[in-house]
């Protein structure tokens, strides 16, 4: 059991090593009022193709509880390097101008890490 308990901890510890690079983001929109609809059939097709994408763990669309005309990803990348390409993907070149046009202002991104 000891070596068990080695084991467990090393592939703990490997995890939180790897986990370490991932980049954490938070895309988030405010649409204009009675645009719901037509952003979230544009960013569920968003949300489709980055899912298939290189580097891409979790791309969740999620709307705020408090207000309808809010949306955002919550997104999570292997690295850098991963979430920079996505930016330059086909599908976000395309569909990205067709949500910005139903925002109220630019989308707010927050990239984040692990603190260790």
């Amino acid at each position: 059991q000891l070596i068990q308990r080695k084991n467990f901890l090393f592939d703990r510890e490997i995890t939180r090593n790897t986990m370490a690079d991932h980049i954490h983001v938070v895309a988030i929109f405010h649409l204009q009022p009675g645009k719901e609809e037509e952003a979230k059939q544009i960013l569920k097709r968003m949300q489709d193709s980055t899912r298939k994408e290189e580097g891409c763990i979790k791309y969740d669309l999620v709307g705020d509880i408090s207000n309808p005309n809010t949306f955002m990803f919550i997104e999570e990348w292997t690295n850098i390097k991963t979430l920079e390409a996505h930016g330059q993907s086909p599908h976000i070149k395309e569909e990205g101008p067709k949500v910005g046009a139903l925002l109220t202002a630019p989308p707010t991104v927050i990239k984040s890490k692990f603190i260790s």
